[in-house]
């Protein structure tokens, strides 16, 4: 299939053109670099539960796939649009200080499964993001760090805490460049698949499956 008509395939144009981060069926996206959705796509994660640093389309993509969401989000604005788009398994929460932000998970009396790092850094750096992860992710979770070609330090906090790292580099929605997200594992992390095959077909692959 010609690159055109794979981008196409995934709504990368449109959503370029846009600002929204979407498929090609206008259906949300998180804005985290294509072969990272793809993994996230082929993933059972109905029983697990979320936490973000930061909302926006992707709390609509993660509500549509785990149990529960928690969002935090720092931009008063844009909370306050994302809020009206919100389902009811979203726990979306303002908090516009690095101390509020971080708390909001700090002081959760819950673990997550799920926890992803992508939060505004000029409110507070990913580093502390990532610190406080570490104490909130459940045994057999993983953490996600999206931009980890930016946040360098970030990284080497979850790297350093004997995480599995996995990084998938590419194109992403509404990005003109390629960019990193990276996935950080604890050691005991078993997932299942969401479907009879994993991996997923990508949008734009013509390939067919094949038992072996």
């Amino acid at each position: 299939m010609p690159l055109l008509q794979v981008l196409q395939a995934r709504g990368y144009a449109a959503s370029v053109m846009t600002g929204r981060s979407m498929d090609a069926a206008g259906e949300p996206l998180p804005w985290y670099s294509y072969p990272a959705i793809d993994y996230i796509r082929g993933l059972d994660l109905r029983d697990k539960t979320v936490f973000e640093f930061g909302g926006g389309f992707s709390t609509l993509f993660w509500a549509s796939r785990a149990r529960s969401v928690s969002t935090v989000e720092s931009n008063r604005e844009w909370h306050g649009k994302l809020a009206s788009h919100i389902p009811p398994n979203v726990n979306l929460v303002l908090r516009e200080d690095e101390p509020g932000y971080l708390g909001v998970l700090r002081e959760s009396l819950a673990l997550f499964d799920i926890i992803v790092v992508d939060g505004d850094a000029n409110v507070v750096n990913r580093r502390k993001m990532a610190e406080v992860a570490l104490k909130k992710c459940a045994s057999g979770g993983f953490i996600i760090l999206d931009n980890s070609d930016c946040h360098v330090k970030a990284a080497q906090v979850l790297r350093d805490a004997d995480l599995l790292q996995v990084d998938m580099a590419g194109f992403a929605p509404c990005s003109t460049v390629e960019q990193t997200t990276s996935f950080f594992f604890d050691r005991h992390c078993h997932l299942k698949p969401r479907e009879k095959w994993q991996p997923v077909k990508s949008p734009g692959s013509m390939r067919h499956y094949v038992e072996e």
